[in-house]
């Protein structure tokens, strides 16, 4: 059975191919802190968030983001196709601080999505007895509502 592949997916695995960097690497560079979330893109075919194609960019100012999300141009914007981009020490300073805040903004909402291990299991356990205690109410209600209408 063959995956079908999003084409932005298949986009996304032509410029890094061309980069000539492992998808490992590419994730380092590009500061995803999952490689598996850049292996569902790559290998999976999912399509890329704009999340993770801003970090992408981020790092590799030449992609056309028009190109990897709609197919629109070229993959390289103008002409730093065969020029690295030159920046200054401030702008690199700005870009690394930009990076260090979505690096806490993406590690802030992986703890929200962690399961609370932590709960006391006699909690939840009182917390069953009175919900099956609202039921049994519930349950006498609706008997004595049914009993009215015999």
């Amino acid at each position: 059975m063959s995956i079908t592949k999003s084409p932005q997916s298949q986009r996304l695995k032509v410029f890094i191919d061309s980069t000539g960097m492992s998808l490992t690497e590419f994730g380092k560079q590009s500061k995803i802190a999952s490689s598996s979330t850049l292996h569902q893109v790559v290998s999976k075919g999912k399509v890329p968030s704009t999340k993770l194609l801003n970090k992408i960019i981020f790092r590799f100012t030449q992609l056309n983001y028009d190109w990897v999300m709609l197919g629109y141009g070229e993959m390289l914007i103008g002409d730093k196709k065969n020029k690295r981009q030159v920046i200054s020490k401030e702008q690199l300073e700005q870009r690394e601080s930009y990076q260090e805040m979505m690096d806490i903004i993406d590690q802030e909402e992986m703890d929200e999505q962690k399961p609370a291990f932590n709960i006391d299991v006699e909690v939840l356990w009182n917390r069953v007895d009175s919900l099956e205690k609202r039921m049994s109410d519930i349950e006498k209600r609706l008997s004595n509502i049914n009993r009215g209408f015999d």
